[in-house]
């Protein structure tokens, strides 16, 4: 049965290196894996690589999360005198959080003032919150995936 999950471990770091659409972000999630001689990352065991990558799937979606309830407040605040739009820098954020260290959220430069001082832009938050829901929804995906081929690998190994 070890031999099965060890398999499986393997086929589900393969597919999800290939599975990735943002590099950037995958290479995040899979740094915690080592590198083995043929450069493909794979861990030493099945419950190694299946924490890592979970972490790494956790931490993305909750800073998702986060930058949806900064987009919310922004909207919410767009007749408040004053208030400045605030978001986070994705990927610094998820470094930042795959390092164990809280992510920064920061004023937005570079957008249009009104007259109250005011600088939330609907169409910019719109945008942000659709993005989000798009990202959010890949990696919801990839966690089922990976799901999908643990249960697969167990089953496959069982009968091995």
């Amino acid at each position: 049965m070890d031999e099965g999950i060890g398999h499986a471990t393997q086929r589900l770091a393969n597919s999800r290196e290939r599975s990735c659409s943002d590099f950037a972000t995958c290479r995040l999630l899979l740094s915690g894996l080592p590198l083995k001689s043929d450069g493909i990352r794979r861990a030493d065991s099945p419950e190694t690589m299946i924490e890592r990558i979970g972490s790494g799937l956790e931490h993305y979606l909750t800073l998702l999360s986060m930058r949806e309830k900064l987009a919310a407040s922004n909207i919410a605040n767009v007749d408040t005198p004053g208030y400045r739009t605030r978001d986070l820098d994705f990927q610094a954020a998820l470094s930042s959080v795959m390092a164990n260290a809280s992510p920064e959220i920061k004023e937005v430069e570079g957008l249009y003032n009104k007259n109250d001082g005011n600088n939330v832009s609907l169409d910019r938050e719109a945008r942000m919150l659709s993005e989000n829901a798009l990202q959010f929804s890949v990696a919801s995906g990839l966690v089922k995936e990976q799901l999908k081929q643990v249960r697969m690998a167990i089953s496959e190994g069982a009968t091995q």
